[in-house]
């Protein structure tokens, strides 16, 4: 599962990562992790795997960028 190799490898990188496979609305979520305090979403879609991609986002200000599915130093770097 992509997914979960995104998790460990970013575990690798030393970040602290929370996977949930559940599809939710952004409505929904974006409350549920500023509750609990997480800045960053990583989000893997159809349209992001039919282009081996994911977005990552951050929860606070909602801005945006696109990462290779392999480049985990990049997304590191973005985090």
């Amino acid at each position: 599962n992509i997914a979960h190799k995104i998790a460990n490898d970013l575990r690798k990188a030393g970040l602290k990562v929370e996977l949930g496979l559940a599809v939710l609305k952004p409505q929904k979520v974006f409350p549920l992790l500023e509750k609990k305090q997480i800045d960053f979403i990583i989000f893997i879609g159809e349209e992001e795997l039919s282009n081996q991609q994911v977005q990552v986002k951050n929860v606070k200000t909602r801005d945006a960028k696109n990462f290779a599915i392999n480049d985990i130093q990049s997304i590191v770097n973005f985090i």
